[in-house]
């Protein structure tokens, strides 16, 4: 790859990185995601299903290990990711928040998404998100939502 394909490429990449931080909903604030107020929890649940179901429910058909508390829990999913890797399993790896770089979140085996198809998968969700703002009960997900959702998608696409 030549350095014009290549800034090219991390142009694109950077242009999504872009919009997804630019829709304003990151950090707890609702001002785009349709939310003026949360009475109930549920309703992040509610909103994430609601957006998955939009774009074809991709966790579907997958297995997961879910590891929640209060510290260590992006080292612990990393142990067990390289540990399934190790064996042979085919497996991807979500986490939150990264160290450096968005798509630190978002591996399949020892690789990390491709800037390029991170930047693709946000391109097909744009429509999505928009319509979610337009018409979904809850508005359109969150950052963090979306980069499940697209982490959801990419582990479907491999």
């Amino acid at each position: 790859m030549n350095s014009k394909s290549i800034k090219t490429h991390f142009r694109r990449y950077y242009s999504a990185v872009h919009y997804l931080e630019s829709l304003g909903n990151v950090s707890g604030s609702y001002q785009k995601t349709g939310l003026k107020s949360y009475p109930r929890p549920e309703i992040f649940l509610e909103r994430m299903q609601d957006f998955l179901n939009r774009i074809g429910n991709p966790e579907d058909g997958f297995r997961f290990i879910h590891i929640t508390g209060t510290a260590g829990k992006g080292s612990v999913a990393t142990l067990v990711h390289n540990t399934l890797v190790s064996a042979g399993k085919k497996c991807g790896l979500f986490t939150s928040p990264f160290v450096t770089s968005t798509i630190e979140k978002i591996q399949v085996g020892r690789l990390y998404i491709d800037p390029l198809v991170f930047a693709n998968i946000v391109d097909t969700l744009k429509p999505h998100i928009d319509a979610a703002m337009a018409v979904d009960r809850h508005g359109a997900p969150s950052y963090f939502e979306l980069l499940l959702a697209i982490a959801f998608l990419y582990f479907k696409k491999e």
